[in-house]
This record gives C-alpha cells, structure tokens and sequence, in this order.
C-alpha cells in the first residue's frame, strides 16, 4: 500500500523513484491484475529495510487489525518465513504509537515481525 500510494497511476505523491528503486524488492512475487504504480510492470513492490524484508506500513485506521501477514526471508537459512506485524501499543499512556498517523516497522535483523529486535520509525521508550 505505501508504494502504491508514493508511486500511484493516480495521482503524484512524491516519490522520487531514482533515489528509492535500490528500496524496493517484490519479496513475495506478488503481481496485480492490472499497473497501480508508474512502473511499468504489475508487480506488487515492497520498500524494503537494510535486511532485504518488507517494511510493514499500518495505518491509523488499521492498528487493531491482527490478520495481515508479510513474507520475510531468514538470513541466515534462507527460508521463506511468514509473520503477522502488529501496531505497537504505548501502555503507559493507553493508546497507540503515532496515534494520529501510520506506523512504519521493519522485522529487524532476524526477520520476524513482533519480537523486541523490531525497528520502527517512531520512539518506543
């Protein structure tokens, strides 16, 4: 959804594609019936972390939804894993991280989502 929404046949949300096409892998192959980005291609794109895994985009709207699924590859082994990102949850003050905005969460180096090695755009402390 973030690449399609920053690379959009629609509209043009700033996405400058020379400086991010070494971010963007389709990990899991997956393709579209038909373009949703300028790409040329129908390939459903992930912006990718410094470990070669999805970078998981959760909307506002989204936080409590626990049924999405994102493909990552181990670094170690090689193997296809599969793990379920959820929005992290700021028990102290009773509400989500970045209430009001999206979440952006990267599985980390061992490339599951939802353990304490996940890296996110936002203060967890």
């Amino acid at each position: 959804a973030l690449v399609v929404a920053m690379w959009s046949n629609k509209y043009d949300a700033g996405g400058n594609l020379t400086e991010e096409a070494d971010r963007l892998e389709n990990v899991d192959g997956d393709f579209s019936g038909r373009s949703l980005t300028d790409f040329g291609t129908r390939g459903l794109f992930e912006i990718v972390d410094t470990f070669g895994n999805p970078i998981a985009y959760i909307h506002r709207r989204d936080y409590e939804k626990k049924d999405r699924r994102y493909m990552t590859i181990d670094p170690e082994s090689g193997e296809e894993l599969q793990s379920a990102p959820r929005a992290f949850y700021n028990e102290k003050l009773g509400q989500y991280f970045a209430y009001r905005k999206y979440q952006l969460i990267s599985a980390g180096p061992d490339a599951e989502f939802g353990n304490e090695d996940d890296i996110t755009a936002f203060e967890r402390d």
